[in-house]
């Protein structure tokens, strides 16, 4: 432009072009372009938030599964712990009824023993 106008005496140091128009196509083109990375980053971070869903579901019925085992096992631990203890009971409980029966045939012996003894006299 500065050749063209430089015959009149006029130097052109910058200047500004208002109410640009272009083509639809080419608008479309160039938002396409303008927007693919943010769809391509979009897409990616939304691939990293499902992943670590997942992973966070994985874990935690890792986790769901690892308690119940637990559970389980204190739960058995305690029903083997009341049968051992259930056990001790019933051979004192047996131990004592004997002891109580042996007692008690030894004093209706010794009853017998003096009874006997004071018709005998």
């Amino acid at each position: 432009m500065n050749a063209k106008l430089e015959t009149f005496g006029v130097k052109i140091h910058h200047f500004t072009v208002r109410k640009v128009r272009i083509p639809q196509d080419m608008a479309a083109d160039f938002e396409e372009k303008t927007l693919y990375e943010s769809k391509t980053l979009e897409k990616q971070m939304q691939q990293e938030r499902d992943r670590l869903h997942l992973d966070q579901s994985e874990a935690k019925m890792k986790l769901e599964e690892e308690c119940e085992n637990a559970k389980m096992a204190q739960e058995e631990t305690q029903g083997t712990s009341l049968a051992q203890l259930v056990k001790e009971v019933r051979q004192v409980e047996a131990t004592t009824t004997k002891e109580l029966n042996l007692k008690a045939a030894e004093r209706e012996a010794e009853v017998t023993d003096v009874k006997v003894k004071s018709e005998l006299e």
